[in-house]
């Protein structure tokens, strides 16, 4: 029994820690919101893979696609279908 309540603290530590960290009530739609937001923040805040993406984007500066890709992160993803 300690085991399980031992889990739960250790799981809600995480929890506060990892904002993304689904539960067993996650629905696809809301745990496909979280990766992408997880894949546009790695992107953001890595400067090379930053720098790799403007490359390849239409955008001139590196503050023009870090702008684009955070409004990207503030897409609510969950009304799109997969």
């Amino acid at each position: 029994m300690s085991d399980k309540i031992r889990q739960e603290q250790l799981f809600h530590i995480m929890k506060q820690k990892h904002i993304g960290l689904g539960t067993d009530d996650t629905t696809k739609d809301e745990f496909f919101t979280q990766i992408h937001r997880d894949t546009y923040s790695s992107i953001v805040n890595h400067s090379a893979l930053l720098e790799y993406t403007m490359i390849s984007s239409p955008h001139d500066t590196k503050a023009e696609t870090k702008l684009q890709m955070i409004e990207k992160m503030c897409v609510d993803y969950t009304n799109e279908h997969y």
